[in-house]
């Protein structure tokens, strides 16, 4: 069995970034999902590195951080599971969010990342 770690630290989800949007692109023109839950995740994480994510307010880069792996992973096969999934429309942007039953998953994981930002 293959390692989870590769030789040089990174993960496996970190280089395979365009596979991942590759899956959720087929998964969206296959019907199987819709972009709601997914844009809102990446969106929410994008404005909290990008707002706390630099050494000044504004001035992360989110675009380092996006295409990381892990949380397209999450944004594209996580958030849309049809078990826990809502399914109207602002329930999906709300469920995405974090508001409807924990706190909001995206702006906690941009959060944790501020502390590990050195490392992009």
């Amino acid at each position: 069995m293959a390692p989870a770690v590769r030789p040089d630290g990174r993960q496996h989800g970190e280089t395979s970034a365009l596979l991942i949007l590759l899956g959720g692109a087929y998964l969206y023109l296959k019907g199987m999902i819709r972009l709601r839950a997914p844009l809102t995740c990446l969106g929410l994480f994008a404005a909290v590195i990008w707002i706390f994510g630099g050494p000044a307010p504004f001035t992360g880069d989110a675009a380092a951080h996006l295409l990381s792996g892990g949380l397209m992973l999450a944004a594209f096969f996580m958030v849309t599971d049809y078990t826990t999934k809502p399914v109207t429309p602002w329930g999906e942007v709300l469920f995405a969010g974090g508001w409807e039953r924990s706190p909001p998953c995206c702006v906690c994981g941009g959060l944790i990342r501020r502390g590990s930002a050195s490392r992009f």
